[in-house]
């Protein structure tokens, strides 16, 4: 059974007034309705009445919520740190928060009705209207900065971001972005003068090292040749004399060619050259050559080393360089009658050809492995008086292996020794 939907208020009325006026004629002398059709009729009116005041009172709170919402987003929309407007399909300014005025430094009624060309700086009107082309006509999210004018004249930086809408018009966001500009220009400008200075110093020290270099070479040779050929026959002292000239000499020398290195690298001017090489054979030549230092200090110095190790993509200079500075750091701190280990060994995961260089010299304290790496810098100032040095080798040494994709890692223990830990990928 299918239930009737009930009847309009304004039906039950006219039928309610119609039974009232036929009960007239009908009632007795007390004037009452006497027909029940007519009470329920009037009921139902009753409860139909009370209905519609409900439904008003609803409505009425839902109003009440619309325009609170309403308000609550006007006053997001004007107080809202970026500028809002929204364009026609003429391209004429339909809205404008208050932050959009404010930014362009007029009314905000200055804006209804007038195209935004007036605010944007001469040289950047192109800019502008082909992002807005692209909005209209393709549908295309744009997002620019550019420069913008206020009411005064005074230009300020913009960035934009531009939809599309319905019937062709378009909302667009705008954000001063001034300050930010103003940073970027100061840290150009410092990135410009330290890049400048960065290639002054470097160049300074090309020359000075130039400079410095040849006046030591002949210092280093007529010393040799003093100690060999003039002092030999006079006062064992003599030679002595020379030897420590001929000393202080390569020891400026080598420092002069370590600080040279640095500054190229730092300068990003070091240039390597890498070809597929067999490391076996470079290995083996400077093993054999600080050897000869190694016998004379009584360390003992053992190679472990397949023949059967893959080629590799080095720099032969800067492979020689490496394993020179590790090996003379480990004869350096390895004791008389020490021993050094040279183990090499191929690792199919990840790839590498992996070199470790173990003494059992004075070893390096935990808080003070990541410091040796830093240029000028040794793990104890004892270590500088002791066994002198420059602090450089590991440095140069970690940023060589680097340059060709590889990796050195140092582990130590006080009184025990150092392992250097080299991998080159193959």
């Amino acid at each position: 059974m299918t239930n009737a939907p009930p009847e309009p208020a304004r039906t039950l009325r006219q039928r309610a007034e119609e039974k009232s006026r036929a009960s007239d004629a009908d009632s007795g002398p007390d004037g009452q309705a006497s027909t029940p059709e007519m009470r329920h009729l009037l009921h139902e009116l009753r409860v139909h009445q009370i209905e519609l005041e409900m439904q008003n009172e609803e409505l009425r709170r839902e109003q009440e919520e619309l325009d609170a919402a309403r308000a609550r987003y006007f006053d997001l929309y004007d107080l809202a740190p970026v500028g809002y407007l929204t364009f026609g399909a003429n391209g004429l300014i339909l809205e404008a928060n208050l932050a959009a005025a404010i930014m362009f430094g007029v009314a905000r009624n200055a804006l209804l009705g007038k195209p935004v060309s007036p605010f944007i700086f001469h040289e950047d009107q192109d800019i502008y209207y082909l992002h807005r082309k692209r909005v209209v006509e393709a549908g295309e999210l744009q997002v620019w900065e550019m420069r913008m004018m206020r009411a005064d004249g005074s230009m300020f930086w913009a960035h934009l971001q531009a939809v599309p809408a319905q019937s062709g018009e378009c909302w667009m966001t705008l954000t001063d972005i001034t300050d930010r500009k103003q940073a970027e220009t100061i840290l150009k400008s410092t990135y410009e003068l330290l890049d400048k200075a960065n290639r002054a110093k470097a160049d300074f020290l090309a020359h000075m090292s130039h400079e410095l270099r040849t006046p030591l070479n002949a210092i280093i040779g007529f010393a040799e040749i003093i100690a060999d050929e003039i002092f030999g026959t006079q006062s064992p002292k003599y030679p002595e004399y020379a030897k420590d000239i001929r000393g202080s000499g390569e020891h400026l020398l080598s420092l002069i060619n370590d600080i040279l290195d640095l500054s190229k690298i730092e300068a990003g001017k070091l240039v390597l050259s890498r070809k597929r090489e067999d490391v076996t054979r470079i290995i083996g030549e400077c093993v054999n050559i600080v050897g000869i230092t190694a016998s004379a200090k009584k360390v003992d110095v053992v190679l472990e080393m397949p023949p059967d190790l893959p080629q590799v993509d080095v720099d032969i200079r800067a492979l020689r360089q490496v394993m020179f500075n590790l090996l003379s750091n480990a004869i350096k701190f390895t004791p008389e009658g020490g021993k050094i280990e040279i183990v090499v060994r191929a690792t199919e995961s990840p790839g590498t050809v992996d070199i470790d260089v173990r003494d059992t010299g004075v070893g390096i304290p935990p808080d003070m492995i990541d410091k040796v790496f830093e240029p000028f810098c040794q793990g104890d100032i004892t270590v500088t008086h002791v066994f002198g040095g420059t602090g450089l080798g590991l440095s140069i040494s970690r940023r060589l292996v680097e340059m060709q994709g590889g990796s050195l890692t140092l582990e130590s223990e006080p009184g025990r020794g150092t392992t250097i830990h080299v991998a080159l990928p193959v």
